[in-house]
């Protein structure tokens, strides 16, 4: 268990449903003294560390816990890969497109990588996974239509 976090950055928010879109990716969720409670390699639970201390599987596996003194610093649990990518710039006030050939590179590894890993997916994930995809796919769409340069 990850305790003393003094910052726990997250990318949840509380009122949406689904994947964060548009302007909600610029928000934060961040909760201050916060703890991080992982099982088998697994985040479980997530909150201000009074919250997480009340998870009834500390009080049934105490003996088991390992905890982490996390000493105030800042946490961001689950990001494998934090980065952004150039069609989401903006300079002057305009989004910065490359050219239309990459663009479609990017539309189509959006549908190669639907093919490889849809099979694999579990049925009740299935359907959010589609939508996010058909998200991106009409996103890669509307950037080809914008860009300026073949």
């Amino acid at each position: 268990m990850l305790l003393n976090i003094g910052q726990l950055l997250t990318v949840r928010v509380p009122t949406a449903a689904g994947p964060r879109r548009g302007g909600a990716l610029r928000e934060l969720g961040i909760i201050t003294d916060a703890a991080v409670l992982c099982v088998a390699g697994k985040i479980v639970s997530v909150g201000k560390t009074r919250q997480a201390l009340k998870d009834p599987w500390i009080k049934k596996h105490s003996r088991r816990l390992t905890e982490i003194d996390c000493a105030g610093r800042v946490v961001l649990p689950g990001f494998v890969d934090s980065h952004t990518h150039p069609v989401f710039i903006m300079v002057g006030g305009k989004l910065i497109r490359a050219s239309k050939r990459s663009a479609e590179w990017c539309r189509a590894c959006v549908d190669k990588v639907w093919e490889v890993k849809s099979p694999f997916m579990r049925e009740s994930e299935r359907p959010a996974a589609a939508e996010a995809f058909d998200h991106a796919r009409k996103t890669y769409d509307r950037i080809i239509d914008e860009c300026e340069v073949a």
